[in-house]
């Protein structure tokens, strides 16, 4: 819905532009066409207001994307905290729109506020242990290189979320700063299969992730 929503709004602001940038006095007639031909030609200022027409429509549907998935009304699902041995590690919390948890479906929010002090390197050599418990060890090889490119070192109380927009593309943000992007819609479930995916190494933190 939020896409045709984004759609109609960018359908009548370039109607809009149209309106606002068509010449005034100067009408492009049928005579402007060879009828002997298969090129049309306009005039140099008709071509210019044109193209701001164009531009002006582009950068209204970028803008309107990112103002739909900012946004966008997310409801907590559920949340737990991980704990090793004596230590908190993190708290972890999942938001979808609707407030229920579907595989594939998008977009979504998942919170981790860490307890604890970590470097990058360690987050995601964590990330990579964990995808080789769940059968994705070619993951490590894939991603490694983007995500310690995108995350930062991490102090206690610090956030890490993952956002996704309804194609599946995700943002990473750090205590809500957007930090990097990684437009690969298959890496969203991939990353989310370390607490979602029924192998994982945390069954009892996935059980209360899922509301359950």
């Amino acid at each position: 819905m939020a896409v045709l929503a984004r759609l109609r709004c960018a359908l009548v602001y370039s109607v809009y532009c149209y309106s606002f940038y068509k010449p005034k006095n100067q009408v492009i007639h049928q005579s402007l066409i060879a009828h002997n031909s298969h090129f049309v030609t306009l005039p140099i200022d008709s071509r210019e207001l044109i193209l701001k027409f164009l531009l002006k429509a582009v950068t209204f549907y970028l803008l309107t994307t990112s103002i739909v998935l900012a946004d966008t009304q997310f409801n907590k699902v559920g949340e737990a905290r991980m704990e090793y041995l004596f230590w908190d590690v993190y708290d972890a919390v999942l938001f979808t729109p609707s407030g229920n948890y579907s595989a594939g479906t998008h977009p979504i929010k998942f919170k981790l506020t860490y307890l604890r002090d970590f470097e990058a390197k360690e987050i995601v050599k964590a990330t990579n242990e964990q995808w080789e418990h769940i059968g994705k060890k070619e993951l490590a090889d894939k991603y490694d290189s983007k995500l310690l490119s995108i995350w930062p070192d991490i102090r206690q109380g610090d956030s890490l979320t993952l956002v996704t927009n309804e194609q599946g593309m995700s943002t990473f943000y750090h205590n809500d700063e957007k930090i990097g992007e990684i437009n690969e819609p298959q890496f969203s479930s991939d990353f989310l299969a370390i607490w979602l995916d029924e192998k994982t190494s945390e069954p009892k933190l996935r059980k209360q992730l899922l509301g359950n």
